[in-house]
C-alpha cells in the first residue's frame, strides 16, 4: 500500500505541474477560478457474476479533476462483494462472503462522439479462498462451515474505452477495458465491463 500511495502522489504531482503550465498558456476567459468547477464525481458498477454456487458485484466511487479540456486525472475507491457456497474437502457445505476494498488512480481523455479513453491502476486487499488439488474448498479450522482464506493484495492495470451519454450535468456511461495483469488462465478474466453515472464530467 505504501508503494501505491507513493505512485499516486507522484502521478498527481506530475499532472498538477502540467495543469499549472497549461493554465499559463490559456486565455483568461477560458480559466475557471473555482477548483470545484474542475471536479467531477461518479460511480461505476461491474464485476457482476452469478452462478449456482457464487455471486459477486463491485462498485467504484470516483473523483476526477479536469487538468485541461477533455483530460482528467482522479482517484477511485473500488469495493467488491463476493459470496461462495460449495462442497468442502470435509464433505460439508462451506460458505464464504467478504468485502474487498482498494484504492487506485485513473486518467481519462475525451475523444469524439462521447467516447473516452480510460486507464487505471488499482490495488485491492482481498480474501483469496483456498482449495485443494481437487478444487474442493478447504474448511477453516476454527469453523468448518466457513472456507479457509488467505489475505493478499491484487493489482489491476485496466485500459480501454467508454461511452458517456450526457453533457456537463448528470450522465450515464458504459466502458469496456482490458486488465493487463489478470490471470490469463481464467475465461474472460482480462475483460472488465462497467456501467455507471457521472456528474460534471
Amino acid at each position: 500500500m505504501k508503494r501505491l500511495s507513493l505512485v499516486i502522489f507522484t502521478i498527481l504531482g506530475i499532472f498538477m505541474s502540467v495543469q499549472v503550465g497549461a493554465q499559463n498558456t490559456r486565455y483568461d476567459d477560458d480559466k475557471k477560478s473555482d477548483i470545484l468547477e474542475q471536479l467531477w464525481v461518479g460511480t461505476s458498477f461491474g464485476n457482476l457474476s452469478i452462478t449456482s454456487t457464487s455471486f459477486s458485484i463491485g462498485a467504484s466511487p470516483i473523483v476526477g479533476y479536469k487538468l485541461m479540456e477533455g483530460t482528467s486525472l482522479g482517484i477511485r475507491l473500488p469495493v467488491d462483494y463476493f459470496y461462495i457456497k460449495r462442497t468442502g474437502s470435509n464433505g460439508q457445505i462451506i460458505t464464504h462472503n467478504d468485502w474487498d476494498v482498494g484504492v487506485g488512480v485513473f486518467a481519462r481523455q475525451k475523444l469524439f462522439f462521447n467516447i473516452f479513453a480510460h486507464a487505471e491502476l488499482n490495488t485491492l486487499r482481498i480474501d483469496q479462498v483456498l482449495a485443494n488439488s481437487n478444487g474442493l474448498l478447504i474448511p477453516n479450522p476454527d469453523d468448518n462451515t466457513q472456507a479457509l482464506t488467505q489475505r493478499i493484495n491484487r493489482q489491476e492495470a485496466n485500459v480501454g474505452f467508454g461511452y458517456s451519454v450526457g453533457n456537463g450535468g448528470l450522465a450515464y456511461e458504459i466502458s469496456l477495458m482490458y486488465d493487463l495483469l489478470a490471470d490469463r488462465t481464467e475465461p474472460f478474466a482480462p475483460l472488465v465491463i462497467r456501467a455507471g453515472v457521472n456528474y460534471n464530467f
